[in-house]
């Protein structure tokens, strides 16, 4: 079976590389029969798991249907590229693959089709190389946020808050998270408002900064549920306090507990809780 998909493969490749052919009568390529031969050939290839011929055929196909300004299928050949490269392992030239499409996507009129595509081509990164992830994630909201649709845009921003707080990049966290809160106040209120606040304050306290995350509920604090709301307070009253227990006792409130993972694991793991016994002994040395 694969090699009769093989020989048909080559012979669609013949026809295209026919049509690509000038002569003393035919002065220009035919690009649009030629690029239909080369996705039938990418088929074929596909189906005999021949990946880099398949990927050849794509990579010819794109080109032909970009000459005749058929950039929507073109942009198709490339989607169908990061699919092969998923399954054949060749993670490497996925992100790649997918900037392309993308562009070509968005200038076909479709930017819906460009974040899909982005967002797929993350997933398949993000549990191995989270940082690539990360770029297509920011693009796809890029590309969503022209079309003037802040509840998508946002939806791909939190994966990128989400990725940054995983990694302990805390800074670039506070920063994607407020973006994301304001583009929710454009909106109007979901579900996911309040946590956005709950994985703020929680930054903000991982960055040893109690000052900022006081700052931040007393900005947004209004979207939180009752739950969250009052865990926060129980929490931020702690590290007012220098109250370890209390902070503690806050942090582990199931309001917070049912964070999405990153900050629920950011709450246990990598907020520094407060020095009670420093307090202790300033307290000791007044009464003595």
């Amino acid at each position: 079976m694969n090699a009769k998909k093989t020989l048909e493969a080559e012979e669609h490749i013949r026809k295209a590389e026919k049509y690509l052919k000038t002569s003393f009568m035919k002065w220009t390529p035919d690009y649009d029969p030629a690029a239909d031969e080369f996705s039938r050939a990418a088929t074929c290839f596909k189906v005999s798991k021949e990946h880099d011929r398949t990927l050849d055929a794509l990579n010819r196909a794109c080109e032909c249907y970009k000459e005749v300004k058929s950039l929507y299928q073109a942009a198709k050949m490339l989607e169908q590229a990061v699919i092969i490269c998923r399954d054949a392992g060749k993670l490497d030239l996925v992100q790649d693959y997918a900037s392309r499409g993308a562009m070509l996507y968005r200038q076909a009129g479709n930017p819906e089709s460009a974040a899909q595509l982005l967002e797929k081509t993350a997933k398949i990164l993000e549990p191995k190389f989270p940082e690539n992830a990360l770029d297509l994630y920011i693009k796809a909201a890029e590309t969503i946020a022209t079309e003037d649709r802040p509840k998508e845009a946002s939806e791909y921003l939190t994966k990128v808050a989400r990725l940054y707080a995983k990694s302990k990049r805390y800074d670039e966290t506070v920063s994607t998270l407020r973006q994301t809160i304001e583009l929710h106040q454009d909106c109007g209120k979901t579900q996911t408002t309040g946590r956005l606040v709950g994985g703020l304050v929680l930054t903000q306290l991982a960055r040893e900064d109690v000052v900022a995350a006081n700052k931040a509920y007393s900005e947004f604090g209004g979207w939180c549920d009752t739950d969250l709301a009052a865990a926060i307070q129980i929490t931020l009253q702690g590290f007012e306090d220098e109250d370890a227990e209390a902070a503690k006792e806050g942090l582990n409130k199931p309001a917070i507990k049912n964070l999405d993972i990153e900050f629920a694991r950011m709450a246990t793991k990598d907020i520094p809780l407060p020095d009670t016994g420093s307090l202790e002994a300033a307290a000791s040395q007044v009464c003595s």
